[in-house]
């Protein structure tokens, strides 16, 4: 299955996607904002990164672009 990287400044959406994805058997990271998830990112790359758009210290947009630097 696929490792995916989950950035929200929410815990509570966090935790319930987290808990989703590893039923499906995903391994599932978190990440609380846009400069930790960059962090983890290139510490150890996901197969996927999902990311709510309205973050403190980096936004979406921010951490997409940085995720192909």
């Amino acid at each position: 299955m696929a490792t995916i990287l989950i950035v929200d400044d929410d815990a509570i959406i966090r935790t319930f996607l987290c808990r989703i994805l590893e039923e499906e058997g995903h391994e599932v990271r978190e990440a609380a904002n846009g400069h930790i998830a960059l962090t983890m990112y290139r510490q150890d790359q996901a197969d996927l990164v999902i990311t709510d758009i309205l973050m403190p210290e980096r936004d979406e947009m921010e951490v997409t672009l940085a995720l192909d630097a």
